[in-house]
């Protein structure tokens, strides 16, 4: 590297700058890759529009460094091997009756298949063994499988992680159930920085192939209806995201998953476990293809992206759309993690979880920042939940709203349209009349004032747990005397 410097310096115009340059990297104690690859783009830099043997080859070596350090440092964040879940065969589902029957019993018939023939398979999770789990998805498997293959485990997420973690690790084929979507949260930082680090930080020499399984996308308390997709999104990256939008999908995506050598975050669909669907009759051996979307139904005017419990939601849009005479393309991204880049891009996406980050949150950044450059994108913006906390997406009582400032005010009046999708699902029109709110709640009598507060989104803040409604109605109640 020090004779193509050199011989650089000799040939340039700048060479006494790129003399300057290759003294620095000599006085080094010890230059590693980035002190030694720094100094050859610096002088690359400096000889710019300059040509020459040397400077040639300078560009050359720089060219293959940038190359060789991708593959050193950037590779195998998801499988590059063989049995990637990118390279999992197709099998299509088939049906040879039409025999209607619960999505559960889908998912349960389908593990079972699967631990027939899968003997290094096992699954545990909070109320997974004896109750079957909480939406019977495991019903008499383990009465079936034994105790050791179907268990119960405490109220540790982050312990089911790292036993599945170590699992997977040393050879089997653990699926660790999460109850709720909602309490991923327990577990997140394991998942982001180990397992979805696992092959990336080793260049592919370990594997951790744990499926982390879990459900959410539906009305079901405070601490079941969650959805922080965008935070998974951010923090999961080498851990494959599936958002099956019916329990067929989701049982050829443990298929596939169970195939490869790929960790995976698997989002069951709440309000899937009961609705009905056709049984198919290649249970355990149908595939659901990973980062490939799929165009569910044909359209010419507008392309709707849409995953999980939303899909269904967007599909009754597309009929009433069609009675109005527009044709809308409706595509199920099926997995998040790794995204299928390919589909039409008129789309818009319609989103599990409020509007404040994500993609929504993402398209309204660049439209703001650069508009010239993405004039296509007017229009696209994501159709996503309703400005408020999981699962409360509608607007609080008018006193709560007047006196605490809860709700914040986007428009002065007029129609507000609140969002589509996530829990509620559909549009909802509110129509807000005009309100004088004081810059601050004011304070109740005998108690001092509290200092100014920006509350938009948080009901209580300074409340938590099973408090925070009942303080609510107690301020409420007081604030009106």
């Amino acid at each position: 590297m020090g004779s193509l410097l050199e011989a650089a310096s000799g040939e340039s115009a700048s060479g006494e700058t790129v003399s300057a340059i290759l003294a620095e990297l000599r006085s080094e104690m010890a230059p590693g890759r980035r002190e030694v690859l720094t100094a050859a783009r610096k002088a690359l830099l400096l000889t710019r529009g300059e040509n020459s043997p040397a400077i040639d080859q300078l560009r050359s070596w720089v060219e293959r460094s940038l190359a060789e350090n991708a593959d050193r440092y950037s590779s195998h964040l998801y499988s590059q091997s063989a049995k990637s879940c990118l390279k999992v065969n197709e099998v299509p589902v088939r049906y040879d009756s039409e025999e209607q029957v619960d999505g559960r019993i889908i998912i349960r018939d389908n593990f079972a298949a699967l631990f027939e023939k899968e003997p290094l398979l096992l699954t545990f999770g909070e109320d997974t063994g004896k109750i079957g789990d909480v939406n019977q998805g495991m019903e008499g498997m383990q009465a079936r499988f034994g105790e050791l293959r179907v268990s119960d485990v405490g109220i540790r997420e982050a312990t089911i992680l790292g036993q599945g973690l170590g699992m997977a690790l040393r050879g089997l084929r653990p699926v660790a159930e999460i109850q709720y979507l909602d309490y991923l949260l327990y577990c997140i930082q394991g998942i982001s920085d180990d397992l979805a680090t696992v092959q990336w930080r080793t260049k592919g020499g370990q594997k951790a192939p744990l499926i982390i399984r879990t459900r959410g996308h539906r009305l079901e308390g405070v601490w079941h209806s969650g959805s922080p997709m965008g935070m998974i999104l951010g923090s999961v990256r080498g851990v494959v995201l599936c958002v099956p939008r019916n329990m067929q999908q989701a049982a050829g995506m443990y298929n596939t998953l169970l195939q490869s050598d790929d960790a995976a975050l698997v989002i069951e669909c709440l309000n899937g476990y009961r609705s009905k669907e056709r049984l198919p009759s290649n249970l355990g051996e149908f595939t659901v293809p990973i980062g490939i979307a799929e165009v569910v139904r044909p359209g010419t005017d507008l392309t709707m992206v849409s995953y999980g419990s939303t899909f269904t939601l967007c599909a009754k849009a597309c009929e009433q759309l069609e009675a109005l005479g527009i044709s809308v393309e409706l595509i199920d991204a099926r997995t998040l993690l790794p995204f299928d880049r390919h589909p039409p891009h008129r789309g818009k996406p319609a989103e599990d979880q409020p509007p404040a980050g994500g993609g929504r949150g993402c398209a309204r950044r660049r439209q703001r920042l650069h508009p010239a450059t993405d004039p296509g994108s007017a229009g696209r913006l994501p159709l996503v939940g309703q400005r408020a906390h999981d699962p409360y997406r509608q607007s609080p009582p008018p006193r709560l709203r007047q006196r605490w400032g809860l709700l914040q005010q986007a428009e002065r009046g007029g129609d507000r349209v609140m969002g589509v999708g996530g829990v509620g699902g559909e549009i909802v029109r509110v129509r807000a009349p005009p309100l004088d709110l004081p810059p601050h709640p004011p304070p109740l009598e005998g108690a001092r004032p509290p200092p100014p507060l920006s509350i938009t989104k948080r009901r209580f803040p300074i409340f938590g747990g099973l408090l925070g409604p009942l303080a609510a109605r107690v301020l409420c109640s007081a604030s009106t005397i």
